[in-house]
């Protein structure tokens, strides 16, 4: 079996980088460029895959919205303004017949957020691949005079926040796969678009510089980016599992056993925002929360050691199968 991707990373492009500060050692979810003696940009780049990072038979309408909003999320985990950004794409070679109705639709889906997000298509590329469609998006954002939000910030006895609800995405694309048919309709629609349209926290992150010492979006399961956090920082965690905020309908599925609590957790695609805090500031916290209007949860904390340990109500620890989504 092969290398993963953040061994691929590590082994691979990560020499790569070394020479260059802004990189942050490839640790992060973007890179930090200065321009000038006060002024520093944020750069980031993801790929969807269609059959691996969306279904392939969504609107395509949606499948852009996702796109654009996995490389938002990453901007808003460093707390950065979304500014421009370029897109790559790869078309699939079925699609090349019916390519102008497929892309009147794609690009309806990027101008709804790029008018609800404020940021710009500047350039890129396109093409007809041989395989499935593949979309890259180059993002660039503006920080503020506070700095980025790294993952190696964090420090011991830190408080551990996430943003949202967990697992709503994991049991979105259940929904989707017609596996959870037995839930309410509004409940089935409301993780569908869990899935579809991950909500990234843009204004948060930008309200979190100054105030989280570390952070990042979940983006591949809870356990699995706290781990890439904790290795970052240098440090354990300890997630509470009754603290895990969760929807009513995911709570649903978890009291009936139709999905398990690895799922909820190592699913991924939540596209909230995990961070970390110093104990002195949970109020700041608190009102953050409400000046948002976006809910946030203490989960957890940082301790010495290595691992991330989730722990049930008896203070117990629960093992999980798998250890979070893998981009292969």
């Amino acid at each position: 079996m092969g290398l993963d991707e953040f061994d691929r990373i590590k082994k691979y492009f990560k020499p790569l980088a070394s020479a260059e500060r802004g990189s942050l050692d490839l640790l992060d979810d973007a890179a930090v460029l200065p321009i000038g003696s006060d002024s520093e940009l944020v750069i980031s780049t993801d790929a969807l895959v269609e059959g691996i990072h969306y279904v392939g038979d969504e609107d395509a309408s949606l499948i852009a919205q996702k796109s654009l909003r996995t490389n938002l999320s990453d901007m808003a985990a460093m707390g950065a303004a979304p500014w421009a950004y370029t897109l790559s794409l790869i078309l699939d070679p079925l699609k090349k017949c019916s390519a102008d109705q497929w892309l009147d639709s794609f690009v309806a889906g990027l101008q709804i957020d790029q008018n609800k997000y404020d940021v710009r298509l500047i350039g890129g590329d396109s093409v007809v691949g041989a395989g499935p469609t593949v979309i890259s998006i180059t993002i660039i954002g503006k920080l503020n005079n506070k700095g980025p939000l790294v993952r190696s910030g964090a420090l011991q006895n830190d408080d551990i926040y996430v943003s949202g609800t967990i697992g709503d995405s994991a049991a979105g694309l259940q929904v989707i796969k017609g596996s959870l048919d037995f839930l309410d309709f509004s409940d089935q629609i409301y993780l569908k678009n869990r899935y579809y349209l991950p909500q990234p926290r843009v204004a948060l992150g930008l309200a979190l510089v100054g105030l989280a010492s570390a952070a990042m979006d979940v983006s591949d399961g809870l356990i699995q980016d706290m781990g890439h956090l904790c290795s970052a920082s240098g440090l354990a965690a300890v997630i509470n599992w009754p603290n895990v905020p969760l929807s009513p309908p995911v709570i649903t599925l978890l009291e009936s056993k139709s999905i398990s609590i690895s799922a909820i957790i190592n699913g991924g695609d939540d596209y909230e925002l995990l961070f970390t805090a110093p104990s002195i500031l949970r109020p700041d916290i608190e009102e953050l929360s409400k000046k948002t209007e976006v809910s946030l949860t203490r989960i957890g904390y940082m301790t010495e050691g290595a691992d991330v340990l989730l722990m049930d109500k008896e203070n117990q620890l629960i093992s999980l199968a798998g250890a979070g989504f893998k981009h292969a």
